[in-house]
């Protein structure tokens, strides 16, 4: 395997994470949004802050990985 093999490789694999990424922190907003309008909806059902904010958390997360991301390339 050469070098170039190796570095041809390199932007696909930061493309696959990214995407993954993204997906992520979409799944975990739509979580968010499930568990606030079960909420009300539901009278068995209360949702939790900590859990909520803790979806939120790691959505906003992987969406500032990406928005380093994007502000650091040339």
């Amino acid at each position: 395997m050469s070098d170039a093999t190796v570095g041809d490789e390199q932007p696909a694999r930061s493309s696959d994470y990214r995407v993954a990424r993204i997906v992520a922190a979409i799944a975990l907003f739509t979580a968010v949004l499930v568990i606030v309008i079960a909420d009300p909806l539901l009278p068995e059902y209360q949702a939790d802050a900590i859990l909520v904010t803790t979806l939120l958390g790691c959505g906003a997360a992987l969406l500032g990985v990406e928005i380093v991301d994007f502000v650091r390339r040339p």
